[in-house]
């Protein structure tokens, strides 16, 4: 999702652009700012396909960015949350993102990936 607001932000007029329907008060707030918040998209879209790869390899680095990167949502959903200016579906995404982060750090990571904690510690060594 990252990536196609990132091609719709800094591209605009493609037929991509019909996806905003979706979400017209983030397109609304996004639009302006255009190329900036579309290379913003782009490094956003590269950390997530960079900590899916690192997760799905089993690497501890992997997981470690898919942490950061859920615990950095989670702040700034809640930084969100508590000014009370959110945007439509932002208060429903705040939940999930929180038992995520909760799970991941719980310990239950090598239980969801189905790999032992020895496994998760000879990954850190390479």
């Amino acid at each position: 999702m990252a990536g196609l607001a990132a091609i719709t932000l800094l591209s605009p007029g493609t037929p991509l652009d019909e996806l905003w329907v979706l979400n017209p008060i983030a397109y609304k707030r996004l639009a302006p700012l255009g190329r900036t918040v579309g290379i913003l998209f782009l490094l956003l879209g590269a950390a997530l396909a960079t900590a899916g790869i690192g997760w799905f390899r089993r690497r501890l680095w992997g997981w470690m960015l898919a942490v950061t990167i859920i615990a950095i949502q989670v702040v700034g959903m809640s930084l969100t949350v508590s000014e009370a200016t959110f945007c439509a579906g932002e208060s429903v995404s705040l939940s999930p993102a929180r038992c995520c982060c909760f799970s991941c750090n719980r310990g239950s990571e090598a239980a969801l990936s189905r790999i032992s904690f020895e496994e998760i510690q000879k990954g850190h060594n390479q």
